[in-house]
């Protein structure tokens, strides 16, 4: 009897069904401004990142634009080739910038290009090859990048992170599952996004929100948690991958947003969230809005947000309006 006890009580601690807080989550709009240029035409994902007090900027066009933060004006610019070779992409899903040196993941071909950054000019640096078998969701800290593993043999599949230094040798890596596919869901829910705070490793699920949480050192998982009583199930009804970029922001929240769905009877463009602090308490959740009064037919190819740990950037490519979202968290 004494060991059910402990086992349940076990059980409880690794994995809670969180119950929502008194917090409000929002986001205040601190600016719209235009980009100057033809350079910020593009069709889909804008990578965002800031070096010094500057931001870079990658759009899928292949233009790699340095940004003065305050006015969007152009800086700098430097134009990369679509194709296989050194220096050219397929897909950068990620910007990190290390030193003074900017490197730009391409998910697509497992690889690095790096730029090298120097009297407020980019130039082509490097371009590195992973022999690692890589997959969307990275993340760099302590001096190391933290990659997705996704290895398929027929219909057994395993996911594992691997720790590996700037010059991608692999140090180290952990096993966060195995498991039999019967459809493409399984993936998606197995599958997630690393984020690391305070020698933890936030594992977000990109189907389902499910987060684990994993000891750095030990590897171990420590808890797992998610928000069952989700106030808007359509999450569940997309094709595709349904959380986004999850960050952790004010140092203290796990944000976790969802992708836009545009089908379900919403009358104005925006994202599901979910707010939790770092104890996988739910301390909100809701619908966040991008200012727009209604859904245009183009809003897919029109629009485009990129999300990072300290704000939103909401960019309208015909118009070439740059929308900057900081978060407020509040006591209700």
């Amino acid at each position: 009897m004494k060991k059910a006890f402990i086992l349940l009580f076990v059980i409880v601690i690794i994995f809670s069904c969180s119950s929502k807080q008194d917090i409000s989550f929002r986001l205040k709009k601190v600016h719209t401004k235009k980009v100057v240029g033809k350079y910020t035409e593009t069709n889909g994902m804008i990578v965002i990142n800031q070096i010094d007090d500057k931001l870079i900027w990658f759009s899928r066009s292949g233009e790699v634009l340095l940004l003065d933060k305050n006015n969007y004006n152009i800086l700098n610019k430097l134009k990369l080739e679509e194709g296989k070779g050194p220096g050219e992409y397929l897909l950068i899903s990620e910007i990190f910038v290390i030193d003074n040196y900017v490197y730009m993941y391409d998910h697509r071909l497992n690889r690095f290009i790096i730029l090298k950054y120097e009297n407020n000019e980019l130039t082509l640096f490097d371009t590195i090859n992973s022999n690692l078998n890589t997959s969307i969701g990275v993340v760099y800290q302590n001096k190391q990048f933290i990659f997705n593993s996704f290895i398929a043999n027929n219909k057994d599949f395993s996911i594992k992170l691997l720790f590996a230094d700037k010059d991608l040798k692999l140090k180290d890596e952990l096993e966060i599952t195995t498991f039999k596919m019967s459809k493409r869901e399984d993936i998606l829910n197995e599958m997630g996004y690393p984020l690391i705070k305070d020698n933890k490793i936030y594992y977000v699920s990109m189907g389902n929100g499910i987060i684990e949480v994993y000891d750095m050192k030990t590897k171990e998982l420590v808890k797992r948690f998610n928000n069952k009583n989700k106030e808007m199930e359509m999450v569940y009804n997309h094709g595709d991958v349904n959380v986004i970029t999850p960050r952790i922001i004010k140092d203290k929240y796990l944000l976790i947003p969802y992708n836009p769905h545009i089908d379900k009877g919403m009358d104005t463009p925006g994202m599901y969230y979910e707010l939790f602090d770092l104890k996988g308490n739910l301390l909100d959740e809701g619908f966040i809005k991008f200012g727009l009064d209604e859904i245009p037919d183009n809003l897919m190819s029109r629009y485009t947000v990129n999300i990072n740990s300290k704000c939103i950037y909401f960019y309208d490519k015909y118009e070439k309006e740059i929308t900057k979202f900081d978060y407020t968290v509040k006591s209700k």
